[in-house]
């Protein structure tokens, strides 16, 4: 079938990112056109909704089969894939990811090259569903779907220096100061987690981190509380999680509630300190991906 491929991406034609400069040489070498949209902080919701309007971004029933389809391709950040599914806001347009980070990569594709998935996206032929995290935060009146990650305590913190961090040098500061005074000062926060018709308390909590499981829509979590300096660098290092004070499980669905204010993030999108009452289940949204869809028949 004919598609029309949209490339979202914060880079521009001048300004191409390295994995920016690999996916047009490769559309290139496959003497395939593509349209780019470059999206600014500023722009993104604005130049989504236009999109939408221009029938652009349209969910694969809705498209006109005497026409190609037009799919996006999302080049960038787990914080750009995050801002693109939110400000699309339907689920069932589907849309192909491409990390910066190729760590990334494997939350959604088993492949760990741009051109890999990219051959996974050109010789897909229609649209399958895999499973966001969606949260609803009460204090703050706000909601959306993560693809990889929420993390509440030490994780946003450190990741606040090193954004706020102008050099390489002070990266290193950074860092230090993290150790020195986030770790070896911090006694925890006070949290409560319902999960599977329980409720636990946590008066020391250093970390919280959820993922999800993108075929099965299990949610899963790590709660640390506060424990060694060596034992959570080890955890940091190499996921060492068989300390008492590390609690992980999963559940389909989950609440926290903490009276105390603290920062969350959200796929590396950090928002400001405020209580916690946060509630996360799993919805599905359509993806652009032979191979997933390969999987989901395999499970």
């Amino acid at each position: 079938m004919d598609i029309w491929y949209y490339i979202l991406t914060e880079s521009t034609e001048h300004h191409f990112s390295k994995t920016m400069k690999e996916v047009d040489a490769f559309f290139k070498a496959k003497e395939i056109s593509y349209e780019l949209r470059s999206l600014t902080t500023e722009q993104l919701y604005s130049t989504i909704q236009e999109m939408k309007q221009k029938n652009q971004l349209v969910s694969w029933e809705d498209h006109d089969p005497e026409r190609p389809y037009p799919l996006a391709i999302v080049v960038g950040t787990p914080q750009l894939w995050h801002s693109v599914i939110n400000a699309v806001e339907h689920p069932d347009i589907p849309l192909a990811f491409v990390p910066e980070e190729k760590g990334f990569a494997s939350s959604i594709y088993d492949q760990t090259t741009t051109e890999d998935i990219l051959k996974d996206i050109i010789q897909t032929t229609a649209p399958t569903y895999f499973y966001t995290m969606h949260y609803n935060e009460a204090v703050s009146d706000q909601s959306g779907d993560c693809l990889d990650a929420i993390d509440i305590g030490l994780l946003p913190t450190y990741h606040t220096y090193q954004n706020q961090a102008s050099s390489t040098f002070k990266k290193w500061l950074a860092t230090l100061y993290f150790i020195g005074h986030d770790i070896w000062m911090n006694i925890g926060f006070p949290i409560s987690l319902e999960a599977k018709g329980r409720q636990l308390t946590f008066q020391h909590l250093f970390i919280c981190h959820f993922h999800i499981d993108q075929l099965t829509g299990d949610l899963y979590y790590t709660l640390i509380e506060r424990l060694p300096l060596h034992q959570l660098w080890r955890y940091l290092k190499k996921n060492k999680t068989h300390y008492r004070s590390i609690h992980t499980d999963s559940s389909n669905r989950i609440r926290l509630l903490s009276t105390f204010p603290k920062q969350i993030q959200y796929d590396g999108h950090i928002q400001m300190e405020r209580p916690l009452d946060l509630s996360l289940t799993s919805r599905q949204h359509a993806i652009w991906s032979q191979q997933f869809s390969q999987k989901i028949e395999t499970k």
